[in-house]
């Protein structure tokens, strides 16, 4: 995934957050699920709110105790295990 690319939730997915952390994403259409850790959720919605990989890696860095470049890979991992299950698409970054 490059940093020109920004993927977005598929309109078949819905979400929700859990009371411990956790997001949970249901693909209506495939109906499959998908859990999130409370990393994984920290990464949703920032996501969700617009950010840029590199600033949701950097946020990750913040937040736990990883360098910018593992924090940066894991996010590339996840969102492409994402799209790759059809829960993203890749949109371009306006």
């Amino acid at each position: 995934m490059t940093q020109e690319t920004i993927p977005t939730p598929s309109p078949d997915v819905v979400h929700t957050t859990l009371s411990s952390g956790e997001v949970v994403l249901l693909h209506l259409q495939k109906r499959k699920y998908y859990s999130l850790n409370v990393t994984g959720a920290h990464i949703w919605n920032m996501l969700m709110s617009g950010h840029s990989i590199d600033e949701i890696g950097q946020s990750l860095t913040e937040e736990f105790d990883v360098t910018f470049d593992h924090a940066r890979a894991s996010v590339s991992i996840l969102l492409d295990d994402m799209i790759a299950a059809g829960f993203l698409c890749h949109a371009a970054n306006d």
